[in-house]
């Protein structure tokens, strides 16, 4: 998994999950840790909000940001998630960029041929 955020031009450092590594602890510990919390923490410094409780974390609904244990690790660090119905991909914006890079890589290694 390679995990980033954006926040309209603020852009974190990406992250590349080790292999094997799915876990909410993984997670929690791999992306979280030093790359959520510097990012948010960015945009409380530029004055995108004035503390981290006026941002909300935007993820999709994998087990791995789901588990009570990440839920819980975002509580007690003041980060709010984005609730999100379980039939509503359309509405997700990460759900859009994986079709169109699904897409892109597609036609770029596997172009149609003409005529």
């Amino acid at each position: 998994m390679i995990w980033g955020a954006i926040c309209g031009l603020i852009q974190s450092k990406q992250i590349i999950m080790p292999l094997g590594q799915h876990r909410a602890v993984d997670l929690i510990d791999n992306v979280y840790k030093p790359g959520l919390l510097p990012f948010m923490d960015k945009l409380v410094e530029v004055g995108i909000a004035a503390n981290r409780e006026e941002l909300t974390l935007m993820e999709d609904v994998a087990p791995i940001h789901t588990a009570l244990s990440s839920k819980k690790w975002c509580q007690d660090h003041q980060i709010q998630k984005f609730s999100w119905l379980l039939s509503s991909p359309n509405l997700n914006p990460i759900e859009n960029l994986w079709y169109k890079m699904e897409f892109v890589v597609t036609n770029l290694f596997n172009p149609k041929k003409k005529g």
